[in-house]
This record gives structure tokens, C-alpha cells and sequence, in this order.
């Protein structure tokens, strides 16, 4: 039994000549076909065209999206970067002035234990919030350098 092509034409009939031949006396007959042929072949092309530029209209349209989801990440990190500048400013002038005021505790003895006590939860505080604020920014900058790498990650090639 003889294999069939697609079509149900035999598949060594569509690589002989002589069938080749015989189909295309068959546009002798009728010029109409021809012209029918070019705008069939003319519209695949034309859809063809058109589906691969809206294809890729489409990844270009989500790499914008993404780089400006981390741009805006970036942007976010360093507005946190700066916020936690100021805490840290803060927490220096914080830290001097509790200097400044253990000095003097020290000078009244043991009546200002509890003073000295309350500055140095004060000094605590400040601490931990520098130390969240630090954790949050790591985070952010992570998820960025996470993402970076997952972008230029080397596509496998088909092949």
C-alpha cells in the first residue's frame, strides 16, 4: 500500500514532474485560478505578517512593562535608602546627645540610674528601626538583583 501525503495524493506522485505538469495545465484552463492563487498566497503572507508583528508588539509591550515595574522598584529602594540616611542622622544626633546626658547621670551618682536607663532604650529604639529599615531595603534590592538575573539568564537554543 502506498503512503499518502496530507492531501491523500501519494506522496511520490507530489515530487514527480509529469504531476507538476499536469496540475499546472490545469491553470492553462482557467487564468481565474491563478489570480486566486496569488491572493490566497498574498493574504497567508499579509496574516502571517501581521500575526508576527502583533506577536512581538506583545513582548515588547510586556519588557516595557517590566522595566518600569523596576524602575519604580528602584526608584521605591531609593527612597528607603534615603529615609533610612535621615534615621541613621537621627540616631547619631540621638547617640551624641545621650552621650552628653549619661555624662552628666554619671555626675548626680545614683540618682540618675533610671534617667540612664531611659537612654538607653532610647538608643534601642533608634537601633531597631535602622536595623528594619536596613532588612527592607536588602529585601528590595534582592528582588531587583533576583530579577536582573533572571533576565539575562542565556535563553537554550533551539536547534
Amino acid at each position: 500500500m502506498k503512503r499518502r501525503g496530507s492531501a491523500g495524493v501519494p506522496r511520490r506522485r507530489l515530487t514527480d514532474a509529469k504531476f507538476w505538469l499536469e496540475v499546472l495545465k490545469g491553470f492553462q484552463g482557467y487564468p481565474v485560478l491563478i489570480i486566486a492563487t496569488v491572493v490566497i498566497a498574498g493574504a497567508a503572507f499579509w496574516f502571517a505578517w501581521w500575526l508576527r508583528a502583533n506577536i512581538a508588539r506583545g513582548a515588547i509591550d510586556a519588557l516595557t512593562k517590566t522595566i518600569d515595574t523596576m524602575n519604580q522598584r528602584l526608584e521605591f529602594a531609593q527612597d528607603q535608602l534615603t529615609a533610612i540616611k535621615s534615621k541613621l542622622a537621627e540616631t547619631e544626633k540621638t547617640v551624641a546627645a545621650q552621650a552628653n546626658e549619661i555624662a552628666q547621670l554619671r555626675d548626680q551618682g545614683f540618682a540618675g540610674v533610671e534617667g540612664l536607663a531611659q537612654s538607653n532604650n532610647a538608643i534601642q529604639s533608634s537601633l531597631t528601626d535602622l536595623a528594619t529599615s536596613t532588612t527592607i531595603l536588602g529585601r528590595t534590592f534582592s528582588d531587583i538583583r533576583e530579577w536582573a538575573n533572571a533576565f539575562n539568564k542565556p535563553r537554550p537554543s533551539a536547534g
